[in-house]
Order: C-alpha cells, then sequence, then structure tokens
C-alpha cells in the first residue's frame, strides 16, 4: 500500500512539472497569439478607413513592423528546431521577408505622398532599422541618412539615427565616418549607452592613429561605467585599454592602472605582456610582469601569483631566459606546498615544466653542448632540479621523472650516478607491484640498469653487488622473459664463486622451474654445489639433497639415491622395542626422536617411527601426544604405510572416545576414512558410524555434512546409522530443538519421520503468534507447507476468521430517536455476531486444542464490544425521565448480551483446563485475577529446563 501511495505520489509531481512547464508554454503562446490578435484586429479597423491620413498611415506601419517582429521570432524558432539539412535558411524566412518588403513599400509611400510629413525622420529610422534586422542591412546607411535629413532638427530621434549611422560604421570598419556621427553621440549624456559610445569612439580613434585621444575616450568609458545610471562596459575597457597603452608608449602607466584599478589583475597585466611582445624588447615586458608579481606577493595573492609564474615560464622560454625560468619552477613549487597550486593551474604548471625539461634534456645530451666543465654541471644540476620539482608538484608520476633524471646521467657518462638512480626507480616499483604494474615501464628501469652495468664493468666501476642486484631482479621480475634464460647461469656462477650456496641453489631451482629444457646445463650447475657437499664432508646437506633426489629433483639418476639408503630399518626398531618391553619409555621415545631428527632417513622409516611415537604416548595414557604424533605420521603416509595398521587405528579411535576425547577420535575417524575411502577393509562402516556419532555429541554440524557426502564417495552403508539417527530425531523433538530436526530431516529425510517435524513446527508457531513474532510464524507455516500438512488450512481458517471478524464495529446511530430504526439495528448487530459464532463453530468444528479456547475467548470478546456499545447508546431527543426508562427497558437485553460474555468465557477456561492444553498465551487469554489461579500458563521442560548440551558444555 505504501508503494502505491509513493507511486501515486511520484506520478501527480511529474505530472505536475510537466503541466507547469506545458502552462508557461502554452502562456507564451496564447499572449503571441492575442498579440496578433490585436495588431490584427487594429490593422482591420484602420483600412476599413478609406480616406486614410499619414497618420493612420504611420500606424499601419507601425504595426506591421511589430508584427514583422513576431513572424520574424516563429520562423528564427522554427529554423532553429529544424534537423533536415536540405532545407535552406531562406526556406524559414520567406514570409518575414515578403512582410518586409510590404513595409518598405508602405514606408515609401508616405513619404512619397506627404513628404513634408513630420514623422518622415521616424518612417526612414523604421525601414533602416527593419533592413539590417530582416535584408542583411543593403540599405540600411541609405535610410538613415534619408531620415537623418528629414528629421526635425531638435527631435530626440537625431540621437538614435547618429547612434545607429555610427554603430553601422564602426562595424563596417569605416571609422573616420564612425568618429563624425560618435563626436555627436557623446554629447548626449542621457544616454544608457554613454559609456559604450565613449568605447566605440576610443577603438574607431585607435584605428585612425589618434592614439592620445582614444586613450583618452576608454579612459572617460571606463570612469562611466562606474555610474549606476549607464550600461557598463568595464570588462572590455580592461581587455582592451593595455593596448591603448602600448600604443601611445604608456606601459608603466597602463600596469599602474590594473595595479591600481583591478584587485586580481594578472589576466590583464599577463595579457598586456603578451601584447607588448610584438613591439617591445624583453627587458620592457618583463618589467610589466615583475611589478604585477610584486603587488600579488604584498597582498599574499597566491592565485595572482600562480598566473604569473605559469605565464613566466613560457615567456622566459621563448626569450631563453633560462635561470628566471628555473627560478620560476621554483616558486611555483613552493606555492603548491602551500596546498594553493592545483587543478588546471597545477596542470598547466606540469605541462609547461614538462615540456621545457625535455628540451633542456636533448641540448644537454648533444655533444657541441659540451663546452666547458663548470657549464655542463650547471645545465644538468638544473635539469635534475626540474625534474626534483615535477617530483614534487606531481608525485603520481615520481617513478617516471626519477627515470629521467637516471637517463640524464646517463647521457652525460655518469653511470654510478645512473645507476643508483635506476635503483631507486626499481625498488619504488616493485614496492607498488600488488597495487598498479606498469610492465613497459619496470622492463624500460630494468633494461637500462642492464646497460649501465655494462659501462660500469667497461670503465671497471662495477661489483658484486651491482651485478647481483641488477640479475636477481631480472629474473625475478621476469622470470620466463628470454634474457632471464641467459642471465640464470651468470648468477649462478656470481654466486658459487662467492660461496653463496643457498643463493646459488635457488637460481637453480628458478631456471629450472623457468625453463624445464635446460635441464642438462642445470644439472652441471648443481653438480658443481653438491661436489663441494662432498668434499666439505656435510652429512646433513647430502642426506637432505638425496632426499630431494628420491622426490625428482633434476631427474637425477638412481645412482646417487642408492647412496642415501644406509640405514636398517628393522634393527632400529628392534632395538627400540626391546627397551620398550624393559619399561623405558623414555629412551624409547628419545631413539624414536632421533630417527626423526635425521633427515638422512627414508621418509617410509619416519612414518613408521612416529605411528609408533603415537602408540607409545598412548600406551602411557598421554592423548594429546598421541594424536599429535598420529596425525603427523598419516600427513606424511604418502606410500600407504599407515593402512597396514588400520585395525590399530580403529582400537586408538575407541581408546581416545573412551578418555571423552571426542573431537580427537571425529578426527582421526574423518582422516582414516577420508585418507582409505577407495580401499576396502572390514571396519569401515564401524569407523564412519563412530565417525558420526562423535560429530552429533560434539554438535558439529560442518562434520555432519562433510560425513554425509563422504559416506557416498567411500560407498557407505547407511543403514548402519538409522537407529542412531532416529533415537537423536526423538531428543531434539522432545528439546524443542527444530534447528537440529531440522538439519537432520534434510540430511536423512528415510530416517526421520515427517509428524516429528511438523507437531514441533506448530508448537513452534502458535507459540512464536502469541509473542507476535510473525517473522518466525510464517517460518512455522512455510516448515508445514512444504511437509503437506493438514494444519496449513486449519491454521489458515483461524487467521482468516479472526482477520475478518476482530476490527467489526457494533454501531447505533446517532439521529433523533426512531423505534423502527432502533430495532433493525438492534437485529443488525445481533445477525452480526451471529455470524461471528456461526464461523467461530466452524473453525472449533476442527477440535483442534489450542485454536478451540482461543475462539471462545475471541467469541466472548466480541460479545463484550456489543454491550459496551448498545449500554453506551442514549436515545437522541428523550429528556432525563424517558432516557432512565429507556434503560431500565434495555437491562434485560444487557443481562442476556452480558450472559453470553461469561457463558464464552467459561467455555474458554474449561477448554483449557479440561483438556490440559499447553500453550504460551493461555496466560494471556483472559484478564480476571480468578482465572489467573486456575489456569496457568504450561511450557514444555525444554523451556523451563535449559541442558548442559543445550549450553555448548564439553
Amino acid at each position: 500500500m505504501k508503494f502505491i501511495s509513493y507511486f501515486i505520489f511520484i506520478t501527480l509531481i511529474s505530472l505536475n512539472t510537466y503541466s507547469a512547464e506545458k502552462k508557461a508554454v502554452s502562456f507564451e503562446k496564447s499572449k503571441r497569439n492575442r498579440l496578433v490578435k490585436m495588431i490584427h484586429g487594429e490593422i482591420k479597423t484602420i483600412k476599413k478607413i478609406r480616406k486614410r491620413g499619414p497618420n493612420l498611415e504611420y500606424r499601419l506601419l507601425e504595426l506591421y513592423s511589430e508584427n514583422l517582429k513576431i513572424i520574424k521570432e516563429e520562423e528564427n524558432n522554427r529554423f532553429l528546431k529544424n534537423r533536415n539539412p536540405k532545407l535552406k535558411k531562406r526556406h524559414f524566412f520567406k514570409q518575414s521577408a515578403l512582410l518586409n518588403k510590404k513595409v518598405e513599400k508602405l514606408g515609401l509611400y508616405i513619404t512619397k505622398r506627404w513628404p513634408n510629413y513630420r514623422s518622415n525622420g521616424a518612417i526612414y529610422y523604421t525601414l533602416a532599422l527593419n533592413e539590417r534586422d530582416f535584408n542583411k542591412g543593403k540599405k540600411t546607411e541609405y535610410y538613415l541618412k534619408k531620415s537623418l535629413r528629414v528629421a526635425p532638427h531638435a527631435s530626440p530621434i537625431v540621437h538614435s539615427i547618429k547612434t545607429a549611422l555610427a554603430e553601422l560604421y564602426y562595424n563596417d570598419k569605416k571609422y573616420s565616418r564612425a568618429i563624425k556621427y560618435y563626436i555627436d553621440v557623446i554629447k548626449n549624456e542621457g544616454d544608457e549607452w554613454y559609456a559604450k559610445h565613449h568605447y566605440n569612439l576610443a577603438w574607431c580613434l585607435l584605428k585612425v592613429k589618434r592614439l592620445a585621444l582614444g586613450l583618452e575616450h576608454i579612459l572617460k568609458a571606463y570612469q562611466i561605467s562606474k555610474s549606476p545610471r549607464y550600461v557598463t562596459v568595464e570588462s572590455q575597457v580592461l581587455d582592451a585599454i593595455s593596448i591603448f597603452y602600448i600604443q601611445n608608449d604608456k606601459i608603466n602607466e597602463g600596469v599602474k592602472f590594473y595595479l591600481e584599478n583591478v584587485e586580481e589583475p594578472a589576466e590583464y597585466i599577463t595579457k598586456m605582456a603578451t601584447r607588448a611582445q610584438t613591439t617591445k624588447k624583453f627587458e620592457e615586458v618583463n618589467d610589466i610582469l615583475v611589478k604585477g608579481l610584486a603587488q600579488a606577493k604584498e597582498r599574499k595573492q597566491f592565485s595572482e601569483q600562480i598566473i604569473y609564474y605559469n605565464y613566466n615560464l613560457e615567456f622566459y622560454r621563448t626569450f631563453k631566459q633560462e635561470e628566471m625560468h628555473l627560478s620560476s619552477a621554483k616558486e611555483l613549487s613552493k606555492i603548491y606546498d602551500l596546498k594553493y597550486l592545483k587543478d588546471e593551474e597545477l596542470e598547466v604548471s606540469i605541462s609547461s615544466i614538462k615540456s621545457y625539461v625535455g628540451y633542456l634534456q636533448i641540448r644537454l645530451s648533444k655533444r657541441e653542448q659540451f663546452t666547458t666543465g663548470a657549464l655542463n654541471e650547471r645545465k644538468l644540476n638544473n635539469i635534475l632540479t626540474y625534474f626534483e620539482i615535477l617530483i614534487n608538484i606531481d608525485s603520481a608520476k615520481k617513478n617516471e621523472y626519477l627515470f629521467f633524471q637516471a637517463e640524464t646521467l646517463y647521457s652525460v657518462r655518469l653511470f654510478e650516478r645512473a645507476y643508483k638512480k635506476y635503483s631507486t626507480v626499481l625498488e619504488l616499483v616493485k614496492k607498488e607491484k600488488k597495487e598498479k604494474w606498469d610492465d613497459a615501464f619496470s622492463k624500460k628501469v630494468i633494461n637500462s640498469l642492464l646497460a649501465t652495468l655494462t659501462k660500469l664493468e667497461e670503465t671497471g666501476q662495477s661489483n658484486y653487488k651491482y651485478k647481483t642486484y641488477v640479475y636477481s631482479n631480472h629474473v625475478s621480475l621476469w622470470p620466463k622473459d628470454k634474457k632471464s634464460q641467459l642471465i640464470y647461469p651468470k648468477l649462478f656462477t656470481i654466486y658459487f664463486k662467492k660461496k653463496k650456496l643457498k643463493q646459488a641453489i635457488n637460481v637453480v631451482k628458478a631456471y629450472n622451474f623457468h625453463f624445464p629444457q635446460d635441464i642438462k646445463s642445470q644439472k652441471g650447475m648443481f653438480a658443481k654445489v653438491f661436489d663441494h657437499y662432498v668434499k666439505m664432508k656435510d652429512v646433513q646437506e647430502i642426506s637432505h639433497w638425496i632426499g630431494e633426489f628420491n622426490k625428482g629433483f633434476l631427474s637425477f639418476e638412481k645412482v646417487y639415491i642408492k647412496k642415501a639408503v644406509v640405514i636398517l630399518a628393522g634393527l632400529l626398531f628392534n632395538e627400540i622395542d626391546k627397551t620398550i618391553v624393559s619399561g623405558d619409555y623414555a629412551k624409547a621415545k628419545q631413539s624414536y626422536l632421533t630417527i626423526l631428527e635425521n633427515e638422512k632417513y627414508p621418509l617410509k622409516i619416519k612414518i613408521q617411527t612416529s605411528f609408533r611415537l603415537s602408540l607409545l604416548a598412548l600406551k602411557q595414557n598421554d592423548i594429546a601426544t598421541s594424536w599429535k604424533w598420529l596425525k603427523y605420521s598419516l600427513s606424511i603416509d604418502t606410500q600407504q604405510e599407515i593402512f597396514k595398521e588400520i585395525t590399530t587405528i580403529d582400537r586408538v579411535i575407541t581408546e581416545y572416545a573412551q578418555a571423552q576425547e571426542f573431537k580427537k577420535a571425529l578426527s582421526l575417524s574423518y582422516t582414516s576414512l577420508n585418507k582409505y575411502c577407495s580401499k576396502e577393509f572390514k571396519s569401515k562402516n564401524s569407523i564412519f558410524k563412530k565417525a558420526l556419532n562423535y560429530s552429533i555429541i560434539e554438535n558439529n554440524y560442518k562434520a555432519v555434512k562433510i560425513l554425509n557426502k563422504l559416506s557416498k564417495k567411500c560407498s557407505i552403508n547407511l543403514d548402519i546409522i538409522k537407529t542412531d539417527i532416529e533415537r537423536y530425531a526423538r531428543d531434539f523433538a522432545t528439546e524443542g530443538d527444530l534447528k537440529k530436526l531440522k538439519f537432520y530431516t534434510t540430511l536423512y529425510p528415510n530416517f526421520i519421520k515427517k509428524d516429528l517435524i511438523n507437531t514441533l513446527a506448530e508448537n513452534r508457531y502458535w507459540q512464536y503468534s502469541a509473542k507476535n513474532e510473525y517473522k518466525n510464524a510464517n517460518e512455522m507455516i512455510n516448515i508445514l507447507k512444504s511437509n503437506q500438512s493438514n494444519k496449513v488450512y486449519q491454521i489458515m481458517s483461524y487467521n482468516s476468521y479472526i482477520l475478518q471478524y476482530e476490527k467489526v464495529e457494533f454501531k447505533f446511530s446517532n439521529i433523533e430517536f426512531n423505534g423502527d430504526i432502533f430495532n433493525k439495528e438492534i437485529e443488525s448487530n445481533f445477525a452480526l455476531i451471529k455470524r461471528i459464532v456461526q464461523q467461530g463453530s466452524k473453525i472449533q468444528d476442527f477440535k483442534h486444542q489450542i485454536m478451540t479456547p482461543k475462539v471462545s475467548y475471541f467469541i466472548s470478546k466480541k460479545y463484550e464490544e456489543f454491550l459496551v456499545s448498545i449500554k453506551a447508546y442514549r436515545p437522541k431527543g428523550f429528556n432525563p425521565e424517558e432516557t432512565k426508562m429507556f434503560i431500565g427497558g434495555m437491562a434485560p437485553l444487557y443481562h442476556k448480551i452480558k450472559k453470553e460474555v461469561d457463558s464464552y468465557k467459561e467455555q474458554t477456561k474449561n477448554t483449557i483446563k479440561a483438556n490440559n492444553i499447553l500453550s504460551y498465551d493461555n496466560y494471556n487469554f483472559l484478564n480476571e485475577r480468578n482465572i489467573r489461579t486456575e489456569v496457568l500458563m504450561r511450557y514444555p521442560a525444554s523451556q523451563l529446563v535449559i541442558s548442559l548440551d543445550n549450553q555448548g558444555m564439553k
């Protein structure tokens, strides 16, 4: 319902918005239509007059001109909306072109018919404006001049005509003619465009080289713009006035003008500097920027300083002022540190510096630039400084700039410094490998290191540290690269010469892993290591590597492996068995541990040793240690050695359980089953049954699930656990543990009856309903539905019955008392309560132990509501005496209804007591104190007593 309301609300808002927009468009259209209608109406009225004088004809001209504007606007709208490229512009403006000709014809007719008419000047002026606006201005000048000739000298229209002529000549670049009219135009200080006229006049004067006068008028335009009487041209003046100062050779005054009149003048001063570059020398232009920058620093205007410094980057580059350029870049870096340089200005700074430092790099790398050592060093340091600045202001590309520093050092043959810088970049790249990895860039770095290493070797500056760093990083980062294939042997040789055997062996392993086809070369490399161990008589290492050979390391021949198998396992164990028989368990344990600690013994011996250690600990009742060694022996048993002892393992499982170590018994059971799943052995089913029982005892649901899957994999006959599952299910039902019951029903549906879970689900449903936990109650209904229980229909019928009648009301009309109407209302209310009783009887026919008293109680409450309603009724229009008689007359009816209330309450109580019903909300049915003492709220035992198992005790 909320969703529907929300949808209606949103729809109404959308409709209102659309309606408002539509109304706005409709209003404008309606307004235009009314205006057109008025114009046409007036035209029609004037045309009815046959003998029209000049005034009426002039009025017609005005009306046509006004209509012309409206038509032109509509045509323009259609033109802008056009998406058909085949339609030319003239197609849309046919009507206005025709009407313009009509207006022109009428105007010429008036001036010819009445040559001395006082408004002829205005008519010609109108024709001139129409020509300008609707006919590309072909005759604009002609009509303006005609207008000026015939207009009365003192008429205000003369100013408009001269203004139009001045602007016409200004736009046509006929500046001398424009000046002639602007001189007259600026005499009228009442014109709101007074400032603009001075501005235009200034440009005209500049164009005709009357520079001083032009500067004078543009300054007047600026001053006039400050007055609220006039339309301002302040921004245009600020943008253009620098040209006037430069042309007048008054640059200092121009700079002073900006600094005194503009709060943030950097935009204008840098533009002035650009304009000055065409005619002025570097020193003069630089002076402009220095003065502007000085004021920005004084005022601490960092945004202004940024504009100046960014401009300087290009300016000083153009004029080859390298030290000044670097100084500006450093200042930008300082401003960046103060958090002022950002966004677009930051991008400009980065771009300019990157471009320039790239240019410097190219110059430096050319041999002809190497003049003197001092000059070379200075240029080198400048380039490195530029990159430091870029690292600061563009830290995201730090690695790239460090790399460029290294490249610069390499280009001037400072190989050791270049190596260190390349190494720094590589370390940074490695740190960022997880987050972002640019393989192409990283390869550039390592290849540069290789090239630098070659140069260092040529100059005798290379060493062990340099070589191993570069080679080890190459094979680590690009282990399968073709270059790495060549580097592995080199790196091995370097490590082996220095007797770094661990590193040498790791190189062989990596080489073998990534290039197994080079096995012959790898064997030869490792043979050197092995021969070294033999020479040094390192038994521990020899034993270790024989073990590795057994695993297939480098596919060494059997002749090597046989040398390792020198221990007689039977003799060793026989000696230890004698020690156990003698009772010296500590000595026996130490003997076993010695075997395990000696890595030269084969795996088979170690498996048997650890298993025997487990049995020895069990003999001493040390379950923890026994499990530790048994688990270890199973984990290392890759040869199915322990399977021979499966009968012993079954006995160990039982002993663990008898010691209350169910978790260990479970783990051993599962491990054994899983490890030997595919094998057939006598105790397989027995071990599975034990494992499942231990899982249930430990409340280990995960283990139960795993064992269920394992039973299918290992072909276990589940009938062996049927009796156990049935017993556990009955226990769960008794405890009211629906979660466990559902869990095991899902896994073993054939072993648990549906009635068991249905009964528990229904009881839980009534419990949740009584506590108003509707979400949980619905879950119980879904369980009953899924099990196709007939209780669902009964519950739904009951809920439907309550929902239908719980909010019904017993009403009486509040009008002047009428006996017939009142009797009908009594009958209607009795009919309603009768329906409630009849429908309730149908629910009670289910003979449901919980619903039956609930219905009785519900009917009693409805009777109570009926009684309250009828008792509250007072006949309208009765005086107090009559009302009292009315109430007395109604007393038998009151009594009858009260009797029904008591009857159904008694039914509720008797039904609960007689049937010994256990219901969560018995206590809430009736609110009377005596009922509370007779009908107690009773729970299942599981809700009154919390068992240790339910608490999860172990």
